[in-house]
């Protein structure tokens, strides 16, 4: 196993006002001086895959694994996302990683490609027909590639609970689609990420730990904001730092190849370096 960390903490992908001023080189300083073997990517590193490598290699880091979204259950954007979500396979290859992390966007709050929308709205038939047709050709394209497809539930779409996670994995096959477990992201949808790391562990060999802060995701639950609007309020935070019971949930993850920290927090309120460091010498307790 090996520990990795998202520069999301340092630079937020979705929230670009938060950490807009750091730069590639300086994330990456300061996952290596936290001590990380590796690195997800980041809208601030090199987008060539052969520069990004050698960047990452100056540090001692590679790749671990990179993000994207997909809209492979809209019918009129099903090809164009295919080819797109096969490209990101292809340079997650070429980058050194071995993990290419998926998540649909089809009829969610902020990452619909059709425009962003108040409620989430469910796949249809042919939505799940289209989206898993379109999964399982990614996936032996990154056979080819020696690249795992890593499918990512996310709070906020419409595979975000257990009954839609459940569905996927009931229709493609283990060797065509891991999971990328997000224990908060679990736990912000109402459901025990232990329960979850307990029935999946044979498909999860990559995993995103990140906490929760109850007070938060209480008031969260109660006045339910718009998924980045509890982003803002900082519901989220490093493994440790919040209210999970890690010592639950690890046990259950010790065959991933990959743990990775994740928070996306406000960077001026949480330190990036500091919190990273913090999270790395609680989860080493558990390793």
């Amino acid at each position: 196993m090996k520990l990795g960390i998202a520069p999301i903490g340092w630079a937020n992908d979705d929230l670009r006002d938060w950490g807009a001023e750091r730069t590639g080189s300086e994330i990456m300083a300061e996952v290596a001086r936290a001590g990380y073997a590796g690195s997800e990517m980041s809208y601030t590193y090199p987008s060539d895959p052969e520069v990004l490598k050698a960047a990452l290699a100056e540090y001692g880091l590679e790749l671990c694994g990179a993000y994207r979204w997909t809209n492979l259950a809209i019918s009129e954007r099903h090809a164009y996302e295919l080819e797109r979500a096969q490209e990101h396979v292809a340079f997650c290859r070429a980058a050194g990683a071995r993990y290419a992390i998926l998540a649909e966007g089809a009829g969610s709050l902020h990452w619909d490609a059709r425009g962003q929308s108040s409620v989430v709205t469910p796949l249809d038939q042919a939505g799940w027909r289209r989206l898993t047709e379109g999964l399982r050709r990614v996936a032996e394209f990154a056979a080819s590639q020696e690249v795992r497809v890593c499918y990512h539930a996310h709070a906020g779409t419409a595979i975000e609970r257990r009954p839609e996670i459940d569905r996927l994995f009931e229709l493609l096959e283990p060797e065509e689609l891991t999971f990328c477990l997000d224990t908060a992201q679990l736990a912000y949808a109402g459901e025990d990420p232990e329960q979850a790391a307990r029935d999946y562990a044979a498909r999860i060999p990559y995993a995103h730990l990140k906490d929760v802060r109850p007070a938060v995701l209480d008031r969260v639950h109660l006045n339910r904001p718009r998924f980045l609007e509890a982003v803002r309020r900082n519901v989220f935070c490093t493994p440790g730092a919040g209210g999970l019971d890690w010592s639950a949930i690890l046990p259950h993850l010790r065959q991933a190849d990959w743990w990775v920290v994740e928070a996306d927090q406000d960077p001026a309120q949480a330190p990036p370096f500091q919190v990273a460091e913090a999270a790395r010498r609680f989860l080493e307790g558990f390793a």
